[in-house]
């Protein structure tokens, strides 16, 4: 079987999944990439060099603007390919997988852009005085709060909210998959008056139904994320918000793979590694000997 004809018996597998559209245009970009690196290879014929040149080719590739590729989208090729090859492995088309020799692309954190604390009540003010200032302010106390992707956001529907329970269930995270995640009393609160003045049929052209929470595509949230952005001067993405909630949430780890909808705690733990630094750091002056000794009183006798 062609490496070629595989991906697309793939594409097909990962579709009747029902995998989200920014899953399946994810996978399919860095399948792509791979296909056009090498084409007209036979699938038993791929080996763990190859996928090196590939990575090796993807570094130094360039975006219609000339930019080069983010380290995030190399990786994101790496995860399209790594699955794939797995697939590979469950069909029977292949008896072990050349991904096995081939080392995941390393993401420097520091280009992980998240807000400090002190930053995150200008970037709400900022929100809190525009045309919509119910649903933008209440759309980033959620990002915030408990750190949905911004597909997930622009997916909600009224239905997924819980005030009472205070939750809100993500129903198609990345993966196909769903979660419940909770939100804080404040949140509860903005969600309350924005559901008081929400809107309950859209205007005509609108790319969302009706029972849409918030009324807006993935375009529509990231542009109102950026306006926000640009009036409190922030440098912040849609995504830097979910970044920021969770360098800044203080529970367990595992908790906060729940909340992230991460499938693997290893995930959550590479991604953010420079959280574990920082809350180590945070708590050294409590838990180090020496600092235990100093609260020790002393006796001179």
């Amino acid at each position: 079987m062609k490496l070629s004809e595989a991906i697309s018996k793939y594409a097909n597998y990962c579709e009747g999944q029902g995998l989200t559209p920014s899953t399946l245009n994810a996978y399919a970009y860095g399948l792509k990439r791979l296909g056009d690196h090498l084409p007209d290879i036979e699938l038993e014929a791929v080996v763990a060099e190859d996928l090196d040149g590939w990575l090796t080719q993807l570094r130094r590739a360039r975006k219609r603007g000339g930019e080069k590729l983010s380290q995030s989208t190399i990786q994101q090729c790496y995860r399209s390919a790594h699955s794939f090859f797995q697939w590979c492995l469950k069909r029977k088309h292949l008896a072990h997988s050349p991904m096995e020799a081939v080392n995941r692309p390393k993401i420097d954190s520091v280009l992980r852009r998240y807000l400090k604390l002190e930053e995150i009540p200008k970037l709400l003010d900022a929100a809190a005085t525009g045309r919509y200032a119910a649903r933008d302010l209440v759309i980033l106390m959620l990002m915030v709060d408990c750190g949905p992707r911004l597909a997930e956001v622009a997916n909600l529907s009224v239905e997924d909210v819980d005030l009472t329970e205070r939750t809100v269930s993500i129903k198609r995270g990345k993966g196909g998959t769903g979660r419940v995640v909770p939100i804080v009393s404040a949140t509860v609160y903005a969600l309350r008056c924005w559901l008081a003045v929400r809107p309950t049929t859209w205007r005509k052209r609108s790319p969302v139904d009706g029972r849409s929470l918030f009324g807006l595509s993935r375009v529509g949230v990231r542009m109102m994320v950026q306006r926000a952005a640009h009036r409190a001067g922030l440098d912040i993405t849609a995504h830097g918000l979910r970044h920021s909630f969770a360098t800044h949430y203080e529970g367990q780890l595992d908790d906060l793979q729940q909340i992230l909808g991460h499938a693997n705690i290893t995930t959550t733990l590479m991604i953010y590694r420079h959280r574990s630094t920082e809350h180590a750091r945070r708590y050294h002056e409590e838990r180090s000997p020496l600092a235990i000794l100093s609260r020790v009183p002393h006796n001179p006798e």
